[in-house]
């Protein structure tokens, strides 16, 4: 909505489909849902967004459909979703290529994507992706709208994200998201490092 672009389909945790079903032809996907590090399973090949339940997310999804996605812009607001694995049941390897969603977002050649490096707030998520759709409706690329929201997140104001607040659709997430906010100082409340500093770009040169 902030990009101007027109009402998003609507997938939630649980849903059975592979991923090229549930994606179609859409050539952006937002995931909001629950992360943990990828280095915890014990092959990354089992990882998953979405916590305990089922989601079309994961590794294995990715590593097999991938390749044959449409999308052009993924951000993936869940704890952890940057972080990667260098490891499966057998051995460690040493390596750069780690095994990670943003990377495996980028197996048809043309994504960008942005993912958290680490556990950061949901408030951080929902004003960065806020603002990147803004720069996107500006006229921005994709890495160019992620870099500008990232540069800006840490210099809004209180009551600039408040008003970014305001757009949430279910009026109790929207309260409570807002008095999140009551003892927020007045400027730079998302300045630490911790919030932007969990967000990182990925794509191909």
């Amino acid at each position: 909505r902030a990009a101007g672009l027109q009402e998003p389909t609507v997938v939630d945790v649980g849903e059975q489909r592979d991923l090229p079903e549930v994606m179609g032809r859409a050539d952006m996907m937002l995931v909001s849902t629950h992360g943990a590090p990828i280095s915890g399973f014990t092959d990354p090949f089992f990882a998953k967004l979405g916590g305990s339940k089922q989601h079309p997310i994961s590794i294995s999804s990715l590593q097999a459909h991938g390749d044959r996605l449409n999308v052009r812009v993924v951000i993936l607001n869940a704890c952890y979703s940057g972080s990667g694995s260098a490891m499966n049941f057998q051995r460690q390897f040493r390596t750069s290529d780690m095994v990670s969603y943003p990377a495996f977002s980028l197996l048809n050649g043309r994504t960008i994507a942005c993912a958290g490096g680490w556990r950061t707030s949901d408030t951080a998520g929902f004003l960065f992706t806020w603002l990147v759709g803004k720069a996107l409706g500006a006229g921005l690329g994709p890495a160019a709208a992620m870099s500008s929201a990232i540069g800006t997140l840490p210099e809004m104001t209180r009551d600039e994200a408040i008003a970014a607040l305001e757009a949430i659709d279910d009026p109790v997430d929207r309260q409570a998201a807002i008095e999140r906010l009551d003892q927020a100082p007045a400027a730079g409340p998302f300045s630490h490092p911790y919030l932007s500093g969990a967000l990182t770009i990925h794509g191909l040169l």
